[in-house]
């Protein structure tokens, strides 16, 4: 009986630990491959942090460029509030762009390259015309970033850490918060404000490397990442669309 008892107790199954729970995967040993996800992680603080840098860079330059350009108050408001209503009005589609786009890997440097471009565009106007709308394009290029970020964190990171890894990309905005005034003011200072736009828009090429670096096969990296959609996905995603768009509690919000 004795033996029996044994017998059975080494059949037992072993305990499953949940993968969703489960806050590290083993994928190879090395130590790159059990910190891949915080190595892209990084590449999403920088972005958000060049993001919000070069925005911030017209509104802490905006004296020396109004004294140039002889800008009235109206006008002033015009360029700060130009890029706000357009970041704010391509927020309702970004998401739908996103979920049909296969390669993020090429598509994120393409959109931090374009709001580079465009802040290093800026420091070649003649006019408050054409930072008007350089400032509209620039809403455009960066309203993708915060969407996509989070959309990355939700596949390469299991539930138990989308806070954490959340609340550091973040950060992001909050140190370029800190860092844009000094920055710009040190710049067009010993320089010219042109100088702060294009050393600030240059600052995107800087982070185009690390990210082509680490964001390789996220689907084989990520238990998470998930699998080539099946037939019909796409179109069942524009009925919910249509769906929640004829919501009358959708427009109520």
């Amino acid at each position: 009986m004795q033996q029996r008892g044994e017998l059975e107790q080494r059949a037992l199954p072993l305990p499953q630990r949940d993968p969703l729970s489960d806050p590290v995967r083993d994928i190879g040993g090395t130590w790159y491959a059990r910190n891949w996800r915080w190595c892209v992680l990084a590449t999403l603080f920088y972005a958000t942090f060049l993001n919000y840098l070069d925005r911030q860079t017209l509104s802490v330059a905006m004296e020396p460029i109004s004294r140039e350009f002889d800008l009235d108050n109206r006008q002033r408001g015009e360029l700060l509030a130009a890029f706000i209503f357009v970041y704010a009005f391509c927020h309702l589609f970004v998401g739908l762009v996103l979920d049909r786009i296969r390669s993020f890997r090429w598509f994120f440097p393409a959109m931090v390259l374009g709001w580079s471009g465009v802040t290093m565009a800026m420091a070649w106007s003649n006019s408050h015309q054409s930072l008007l709308w350089l400032r509209y394009l620039l809403g455009v290029f960066e309203s993708v970033n915060f969407p996509l970020c989070y959309l990355i964190i939700a596949r390469i990171f299991p539930p138990a850490q989308w806070a954490l890894a959340c609340g550091i990309f973040k950060s992001g905005a909050v140190a370029a918060t800190l860092v844009a005034p000094k920055l710009v003011i040190y710049l067009s200072s010993v320089a010219d404000w042109r100088v702060s736009f294009i050393f600030n828009g240059a600052l995107g090429l800087t982070w185009i490397v690390p990210w082509l670096l680490f964001f390789r096969h996220p689907e084989k990296r990520s238990q998470f990442w998930p699998k080539p959609a099946a037939a019909g996905t796409v179109s069942r995603s524009g009925a919910e669309v249509k769906e929640i768009l004829g919501s009358r509690n959708f427009w109520g919000v």
